[in-house]
């Protein structure tokens, strides 16, 4: 349902990136959308760009809907 409201849409996310541009989430969910396209390299740009915004990996942690497994962004 999220989807349908337009919550974790790629459109949404870049908006959310655009504004805050230090938005680990934000990033890190592009970087799982682009993995779900397999496209690597604009998947690898955004996991990069994670790690470099928080490299310690404190800014949140993403849950897998599927098996409800958690893990911090970086």
């Amino acid at each position: 349902m999220k989807m349908v409201a337009g919550n974790g849409t790629y459109r949404a996310l870049t908006e959310a990136l655009a504004k805050n541009p230090k938005d680990a989430a934000a990033a890190f969910l592009l970087a799982r959308k682009w993995a779900d396209r397999y496209d690597t390299e604009k998947q690898g740009g955004y996991y990069r760009m994670v790690v470099a915004l928080d490299p310690a990996g404190t800014s949140g942690t993403y849950t897998n809907e599927y098996d409800k497994t958690s893990a911090t962004y970086a």
